[in-house]
């Protein structure tokens, strides 16, 4: 390649015999770094999975690795269902919330000393507070009454008021959990005004013909509803901003480094009429150059509405889809499995979410082995780059589905992209980082597999401008930036300027850089790995690993 280049120089270049040489030197020399430094990338990525194999039989030590190792992001992640139960508590006794004894759900005032006594006051007991932290989130539901499905969609009755009313607080704990695991992004659903847009959906009714919805809805005030939601979603990030002190160099947290994205998530258990509204709503706040850049369906897929309705539910977001080509569509589809719903309703979610939907994600899909024709449909996710956000806790509580039963390996498998996500960490009592290890764990996952699912969580994010990937299953960059290695030098003039039109690429490119670090530190290039001593032996050379073996042998 380097003689190739060398050849193509001296041809092109005009001037002088001398000059010409000078070029030729200076391409050998930048043939050879080049080839030097995906030399040394590839050494340093064979040291770090061995570091990984050294730690994988220990959950501490596994742990210390994970945290450090860079993660693109977090694309199926509910903001409400991310702040940890303590957090909502603190807010609700700090806010003067009454606490219902039956139901373990705070409510607003006025409270009665019976029923509905102070949320403080019902909780000065250490067990009391136990048993609200329990009923807020999945923390002992193995000794729970009810099912893991019931207690995880019941759990946010109780608390979705009091987070409502703390988003921007909510906002600032999710980024600052982010950034403490090394997480670059962070793609949240909310609802910002949904309850207005159904209630737009209930004052025209449903009529079959979406361009007749759509302009009802203008005339019920559609337009002055997105610019109010997006106001609210602007105040949502200032707030964060705040209180991370964002704005202060001196002062400002971690958290504030996190790039934040939204989708506008639509709640599916209603009416068409609403459902439409919603979608509306969602595609027209993601239609705007703002933080919402896509919209998802969320609530329970086998309730009584979703399933009688499924197909309708996908057929109007696919025409909303189509008049607002900008708004980007993930959905939740396939987060079923047999013995919940009938086995019909396990035969057409993911398929008509991909086909009719037009979804360029699907969230959860476990109920994949299922679909008429799975093996067709996974071929054609793999090929036009349809991700699936992999919620291997999640799917474990609520569904049972988890290990040799789970459908990630069979993905990866046949080539559809996936990548490793948290669904409702904070109920779930959970977070990014505890989700690699479980993979890691439980499939056996090389650091190379890892860094892949970590690269997937940007290049199919639903982040403005073109991938640095031009084939992001093998790590080929586009031609604009090929050659050493990403991250770990400056980029090149052409590959400044295409980062310069695509905030993806910058994000990757950062990404690539912490992968750098990460290596060079674990593969021993910056000395012992930290907390070597107590994680693993420390990396050896090659020269003394060659010495090592030979005395084995």
């Amino acid at each position: 390649m380097t003689l190739r280049l060398t050849r193509s120089l001296t041809e092109i270049m005009p001037g002088s015999a001398s000059l010409r040489i000078l070029w030729t030197i200076l391409a050998i020399v930048w043939g050879g770094y080049a080839a030097h430094a995906r030399d040394l990338s590839s050494v340093a990525i064979n040291d770090v999975s061995a570091a990984l194999d050294r730690l994988r039989g220990n959950g501490a030590a596994l742990r210390s690795f994970l945290v450090e190792m860079p993660k693109g992001g977090d694309l199926h992640n509910h903001l409400s269902g991310a702040v940890y139960a303590e957090s909502a508590l603190a807010w609700a006794r700090a806010e003067g919330w009454c606490f219902d004894v039956a139901s373990k759900a705070a409510l607003p005032p006025p409270c009665d000393a019976a029923s509905k006594p102070p949320l403080v006051d019902a909780l000065r007991s250490t067990q009391a507070y136990r048993d609200a932290i329990n009923a807020w989130s999945m923390r002992d539901v193995i000794t729970a009454q009810v099912s893991g499905h019931d207690q995880f969609f019941n759990s946010f009755f109780r608390f979705s008021d009091v987070t409502g009313n703390n988003i921007g607080a909510a906002l600032a704990e999710v980024v600052e959990r982010a950034a403490s695991q090394n997480a670059l992004y962070l793609e949240l659903m909310i609802s910002p005004l949904m309850g207005e847009a159904r209630d737009l959906g209930e004052q025209i009714g449903w009529k079959d013909d979406p361009d007749a919805m759509l302009a009802a809805l203008d005339n019920k005030g559609l337009g002055d509803l997105v610019k109010r939601a997006a106001a609210s979603v602007g105040a949502i990030v200032d707030d964060k901003d705040r209180r991370l002190s964002c704005g202060d160099a001196a002062h400002r947290r971690r958290g504030c480094d996190v790039v934040v994205r939204f989708l506008a998530q639509v709640y599916r258990n209603v009416d068409r009429a609403k459902l439409f509204s919603q979608t509306a709503l969602a595609a027209r706040l993601a239609s705007l150059e703002g933080p919402v850049v896509g919209l998802n369906l969320v609530a329970a897929e086998d309730d009584e509405i979703t399933l009688g309705n499924y197909s309708d539910q996908m057929r109007i977001v696919g025409d909303i889809g189509r008049r607002h080509p900008k708004a980007r569509i993930s959905l939740h589809a396939g987060e079923l499995t047999m013995g919940l719903v009938p086995p019909k309703d396990l035969t057409f979610h993911i398929r008509e979410a991909v086909e009719i939907a037009g979804a360029k994600r699907i969230g959860h899909g476990v109920d994949i082995g299922f679909e008429r024709d799975a093996k067709e449909l996974m071929g054609r996710m793999a090929h036009d780059g349809i991700l699936v956000e992999i919620n291997l806790t999640s799917n474990a509580q609520i569904l049972g589905v988890e290990g040799p039963d789970h459908p990630f390996p069979l993905y990866r498998r046949v080539g559809v992209p996936t990548a490793l996500s948290t669904d409702d960490e904070g109920v779930s009592r959970i977070d990014l980082t505890h989700e690699y290890q479980r993979a890691a764990r439980a499939y056996a996952l090389s650091y190379r597999d890892l860094k892949q699912l970590s690269r997937n969580s940007l290049t199919y994010a639903f982040l403005p401008g073109e991938s640095l990937w031009r084939d992001p299953g093998a790590a080929r960059p586009v031609s604009a930036c090929a050659g050493g290695q990403l991250g770990a030098t400056a980029p090149s003039r052409d590959c400044s300027r295409f980062m310069a039109g695509s905030e993806k690429a910058r994000l990757q490119w950062e990404l690539e850089a912490r992968f750098a670090r990460f290596e060079s530190k674990w593969s021993g290039r910056e000395g012992k790995p930290a907390n070597s001593i107590a994680l693993a032996s420390p990396p050896l050379s090659s020269s003394k690993r060659e010495r090592s073996a030979r005395r084995v042998r």
